[in-house]
């Protein structure tokens, strides 16, 4: 088991935001957080990587609990939230390197090309659109080799040609062991995942 939750739950302003949420994710999965807006489904994805507080419940990752090893959970883990981590005042090439360290360069290049960045790489990131910034969070994906991603509405700001690079990547993900989860209220072009929806 790489991921437990068991009877999770999350308090704001002492009202609690959704039931009682329990799932398992293993090697190979993908689990879709759903709900409606303001269903809590960011304070989830926040709360299992230790940035909220819980009320109750337990959020364990391979068997243990993610307090007692919660530096080698983040090295396993990739998040990319509405907050990409994208420096406005740094370029793209720069913000490439800060979030993804020291890549080879043909492995770099490669996925500068894929993602449509290579025009822009000297470009401060406050002069791109939504949908570039985003391309350049989501360069991670490709860029990083982590066994659980975490990823918050990834495919907002972007067109279609890039939701479906994000949806093969999502794939390769799995196909290799890893797992994802992911909030979305685009549909999922992707075969048996899960669903989790907060009520």
């Amino acid at each position: 088991m790489l991921l437990s939750i068991k009877d999770l739950e999350i308090e704001r302003d002492d009202k609690v935001l959704f039931s009682p949420v329990s799932f398992d994710l293993n090697s190979g999965d993908i689990i879709k957080i759903a709900g409606e807006n303001g269903s809590g489904k960011s304070s989830l994805l926040r709360a299992i990587l230790g940035f909220l507080t819980i009320s109750d419940g337990t959020i364990l990752y391979r068997g243990g609990s993610t307090n007692r090893a919660y530096n080698q959970f983040l090295k396993e883990t990739l998040y990319i939230g509405h907050n990409t981590g994208v420096k406005d005042n740094l370029s793209v090439s720069e913000n490439l390197y800060l979030l993804n360290g020291s890549v080879p360069k043909k492995e770099f290049s490669t996925v500068v090309d894929m993602l449509q960045l290579q025009e822009h790489m000297d470009v401060l990131c406050r002069f791109l659109s939504e949908g570039q910034k985003k391309r350049v969070a989501l360069a991670s994906l490709w860029l990083r080799e982590c066994t659980l991603w975490i990823l918050d509405e990834p495919f907002v700001s972007l067109d279609n040609v890039a939701q479906a690079l994000i949806q093969n990547a999502i794939l390769k993900q799995v196909a290799k062991g890893g797992a994802v989860v992911l909030t979305t209220h685009q549909p999922l072009a992707i075969p048996n995942y899960k669903e989790v929806f907060l009520s």
